[in-house]
């Protein structure tokens, strides 16, 4: 993205003065917004495909980290954190997932990457990726049929819509159980210091009926890479604000306000760390009253010290408590430090051209560095569970995919219950999303490459009955046709959900690479069952039916 613009006012001040104290925040609260009511969606007609041109280079989007790639670092010698064999290969025998349905999402938009995203509902899956003007969606029937788009989302705003035509991508899009609303959100830039935020709220359960338009005028730093999570008491939001430093955006936007479709405000800390994310709620049990939002990131013990943030390998958690009525009461802060994990952190190093691909030299960006998305939260009474993944090197420069679970027992601290790191051969894993279902089942989503086999969507589950740590034997969502040769982008983020009409069904949407040379997105929509002697039968039963075995 372009070069932001500094806080001004009372913002640059509080940003100065917060640099000297990681780890307490500067506040800045917005004024409110009124928003606008749109069109019902699927009223608006698909965009055209773009004419496909032989050898034509895509707008790329990169990612504002100038901070964290410009810096020079040694990666002379070992972590110390490569795992014994059984955990870098992560496998079990006990579960096989059984694919119910693979459906082709968005093709391409003229740009790249995509950053695939999607949601799904009870009756609806929502997909969102980048285009050419901002973000394009996508909204499906659970059989795989389109009811609107591919359409882009600035023409939900009405023409002449301060910002409407400023699009810039990075889209998100999420189902909020608790109000049982969708929320499509993507950024805007006018090339003229001034950015935005467009969040659009479903006025009802129907994500192709009209929804309340929200759109937030930023005067401070372009919120790049934004990630949201539902709450009940926000929509909460990590933006990365990296340039001279590693700063890193922390919001909060009035949820029970935008449900109502009336003026709506947002509340942003600024912190200095590696990139975090908010957790976002699966599930039918609401956290407890009162408990915040968590988020996290991960902090190793060979580079972050050289940056001036000592410590060990561990993962993060800070909590941010909102106070709507009392701006100055509303605190976030770094409660938790998980340090029973080890990991090797960024593979690649400060280099995009990391990943091969099968019959070209051209390499792919692996993100070692940022948290993946989602990280996931879910409240099973006695305990609350997050669920999250990051890329990681498992020795000369090879990609895994280190997954874990965390878990809580009031009164009790967030701990680590289990992580594995995903390598179970020579190929490369990266780009994943992973997440719980009610039944305590985790699925794992991810891109695949290497040397000898073009880019593909795979996934790999367990039971909650299986051994800690370990995954079951890999499946293919669709196979890759060719590789990407037109520049090193990849990603910058999937989407594992979880059917809330079950709560047990899995949907993955991820990129590919289609025999023309231009990424293609695909759904992959699964379950996970046992695999014993007489797993034909499961296999057959599955999608019909759901277990009701209790999480370990």
């Amino acid at each position: 993205m372009k070069q932001s613009a500094f806080f001004i006012g009372i913002v640059l001040a509080a940003s100065l003065s917060y640099a000297a104290s990681p780890e307490r925040a500067a506040q800045f609260v917005s004024e409110p917004v009124t928003p606008l009511e749109s069109v019902r969606l699927d009223s608006l007609p698909a965009t055209p495909a773009p004419v496909l041109k032989a050898g034509a280079m895509p707008r790329t989007v990169p990612r504002r980290d100038t901070w964290f790639r410009n810096q020079q670092r040694a990666r002379t010698r070992p972590d110390g954190a490569a795992q014994p064999q059984p955990r870098l290969a992560s496998q079990s025998t006990a579960s096989t997932i059984v694919m119910i349905t693979n459906v082709a999402g968005i093709g391409y938009t003229s740009v790249m990457p995509p950053d695939t995203i999607g949601d799904v509902g009870p009756n609806h899956y929502v997909q969102m990726v980048n285009s050419a003007i901002g973000s394009q969606y996508l909204v499906l029937n659970k059989q795989g049929a389109v009811l609107a788009g591919p359409t882009e989302l600035g023409t939900l705003w009405p023409s002449g819509s301060p910002g409407r035509d400023y699009g810039y991508g990075d889209p998100i899009v999420l189902y909020d159980a608790l109000s049982n609303r969708w929320f499509l959100s993507q950024f805007g830039d006018d090339n003229d210091g001034t950015y935005y935020l467009f969040i659009a709220v479903s006025k009802t359960a129907d994500p192709l009926g009209a929804y309340h338009l929200y759109t937030f005028t930023l005067a401070d730093y372009f919120p790049d890479y934004p990630k949201y999570g539902v709450w009940p008491d926000g929509y909460y939001m990590a933006s990365n604000e990296a340039d001279a430093n590693p700063w890193v955006g922390i919001w909060a936007f009035d949820r029970m306000n935008m449900l109502a479709g009336s003026a709506a405000t947002y509340q942003k800390f600024r912190v200095q760390r590696n990139f975090m994310i908010p957790c976002d709620y699966d599930g039918p049990t609401p956290p407890p009253a009162g408990a915040p939002n968590y988020f996290y990131t991960m902090m190793d013990d060979t580079y972050w010290p050289s940056q001036g943030f000592p410590g060990v390998d561990r993962l993060e958690i800070w909590e941010y408590h909102v106070d709507w009525v009392t701006p100055a009461n509303s605190t976030f802060t770094h409660t938790r430090d998980v340090t029973n994990i080890a990991f090797i952190y960024d593979v690649g190093g400060d280099s995009w051209d990391v990943i091969p691909q099968k019959g070209t030299s051209q390499q792919v960006d692996a993100i070692g560095e940022w948290p993946m998305y989602r990280l996931q939260y879910r409240n099973f009474g006695g305990y609350e569970t997050l669920v999250g993944n990051f890329t990681v090197d498992v020795g000369g420069t090879h990609a895994g995919v280190l997954w874990f679970e965390l878990r809580k027992t009031s009164p009790s601290p967030w701990d680590m219950q289990q992580y594995g790191i995903y390598a179970p051969d020579a190929n490369h894993r990266w780009m994943g999303s992973a997440a719980m279902n009610g039944d305590g089942d985790i699925a794992l989503g991810y891109s695949v490459s290497s040397s000898t086999l073009y880019p593909a969507i795979r996934c790999a589950a367990r039971l909650s009955t299986d051994a800690p740590g370990t995954l079951g034997s890999e499946s293919v969502i669709t196979n890759g046709a060719y590789s990407q040769t037109s520049g090193n982008r990849w990603g910058d983020y999937s989407t594992m959900s979880v059917d809330p009409a079950d709560d047990a069904t899995f949907w993955y949407t991820q990129e590919y690479i289609g025999s023309d040379n231009h990424w293609r997105t695909h759904i992959g929509v699964f379950n996970i069952v046992p695999e014993p002697q007489w797993c034909m039968l499961a296999l057959a039963l599955a999608p019909f039916v759901r277990r009701r075995t209790s999480p370990a």
